[in-house]
Order: structure tokens, then C-alpha cells, then sequence
């Protein structure tokens, strides 16, 4: 169905499910506030616009909400606050687009397990884990685009496992107490990753990429970190162009 402004706040008191073939269509200017968390077996589209926001948090700020959890195809969120979740948004499978969302207080903003997802425009604050993580497998490889975000004040910015073929384009990775990007396999899945025209500093690390993800680094300013590029294996990694300040 759909919920409107009208029946403002809705009130998620347990465990919420989309049942397949169903599409959860939020409007924008809507308030949500969830105990537990929501399963989306079908779709769901919450799209607001700048002017009318969907806030989607936890009733009590110190009790983190479990997340919405999908695995379909049809997952849009635009112009969406999540607040205080332990994983914000979190994709099993399919695809989906996120963009000119804002995760705030959480251990993680957004987590996937393969699938082809879109992340833009976002911006990732208080982050305590990680802001972006993925985790893929020998039969189902994970290929985010995550573009033109900016990572404050956060753990780990973005956290990939096996398996990734991500794009990591025109971000700014700031202040994060980890590191801006993390590759660190669980088996053996190869992958390539691009981490191209960031901007990354005042963290711990840049960038950590460990065999067998081949990853591309160019184009990116590290300033104030601890290490900029670190690397772990036999594999030739692609480091060009990048300015390392301070």
C-alpha cells in the first residue's frame, strides 16, 4: 500500500514484512518510526524531494533498529534521513538505487550480498562500524557504484569482501577513526575494484586492499593519513596519478 504524511509518524512495533508481488510506496514527507525492522520480499519505493524529506529512525535514539531488508528488484530510496539503525538499508540480492539519502548514528549505513546497487549522492555521518559494506561468493559477485558521497565521522567508510567489481568515484572520505577503503577477501574470490578522484582526509588509512582483488587507485588526494596505500599480496596493483599530502 501506501503511506502518506496524513497517518504521520507510522509506528513499526515488531517485525514488518512486503510480501512478494506487494510494493510499499512511501511518500514524501513521511515519518517512520521502526522498533524492529522490515522485510521487503516485493518492492519498495520511498522517494521524497529536497524540499519534503522521508525520515525513516529508531523511537529511542540508544536502541538501534534491525533495518529494511530486501531482495527483489524495484528498491528505490531518494531523499530519505535513516537515524540511529543497526544496518540502515540491507540488500540480499537484485538491485537497487539509493541516492541523496543521509545515514546518521547507525553501526552501519548500508549493507549488500551481491546485486547491482547504485548509491549516489549520499551522505554517511557517525557511521560507528562502517558506512557502505558488501560481501560476495563464488556464485553471486557484487558490483556497487557508489558515487559523489561524502563519509564524516565514521568508522570504516566502504568495506568489500569477495567478489567486488565495485566503482568508487568522486567521494570524500573525512575524519573516519578506519579506513576510507577496505578489501579484505574471506576466501578465494577474485575481483576488481576502481577507487578513482577521491578525497580522502584526516583518517586513519586511505586505501587497504589485500589478494585477490586487483584494485585500481587513481586519481585520488590523501592528505593527513596515517598511510595513504597499503597493499598485501604478490598481485600488481594500478596506484597512479594520486597526490599523498602531509
Amino acid at each position: 500500500g501506501t503511506w502518506s504524511p496524513s497517518g504521520n509518524p507510522y509506528i513499526v512495533t515488531d517485525n514488518a514484512t512486503v510480501t512478494y508481488g506487494q510494493t510499499l510506496t512511501i511518500q514524501p514527507g513521511t515519518v517512520v518510526w521502526i522498533g524492529a525492522g522490515i522485510s521487503i520480499n516485493g518492492s519498495i519505493q520511498a522517494i521524497g524531494t529536497p524540499d519534503n524529506r522521508i525520515t525513516i529512525q529508531a523511537p529511542i535514539t540508544s536502541q538501534h533498529w534491525n533495518g529494511i531488508a530486501t531482495g527483489g528488484s524495484g528498491i528505490q530510496f531518494a531523499f530519505c534521513d535513516f537515524w540511529n539503525a543497526a544496518t540502515a538499508i540491507s540488500i540480499q540480492a537484485g538491485s537497487a538505487q539509493i541516492w541523496n539519502c543521509t545515514f546518521n548514528d547507525s553501526t552501519n549505513g548500508i549493507g549488500f550480498f551481491g546485486g547491482f546497487i547504485q548509491i549516489m549522492n549520499c551522505t554517511f555521518s557517525n557511521c560507528v562500524s562502517s558506512a557502505i559494506y558488501g560481501n560476495g561468493g563464488y556464485d553471486l559477485a557484487i558490483s556497487p557504484v557508489i558515487e559523489n558521497c561524502v563519509f564524516l565521522a565514521s568508522g570504516n567508510g566502504c568495506v568489500l569482501n569477495d567478489y567486488s567489481y565495485a566503482v568508487i568515484a568522486a567521494n570524500i572520505f573525512e575524519n573516519l577513526s578506519g579506513t576510507a577503503l577496505l578489501i579484505q577477501p574471506d576466501s578465494l574470490g577474485t575481483g576488481t575494484t576502481t577507487f578513482i578522484n577521491n578525497v580522502v582526509v584526516n583518517c586513519a588509512a586511505g586505501a587497504y586492499v589485500r589478494d585477490p582483488n586487483d584494485t585500481k587507485i587513481q586519481s585520488c588526494v590523501f592528505k593527513n593519513c596515517n598511510y595513504a596505500v597499503k597493499v598485501s599480496g604478490s598481485l600488481s596493483r594500478t596506484v597512479s596519478y594520486n597526490d599523498f599530502v602531509g
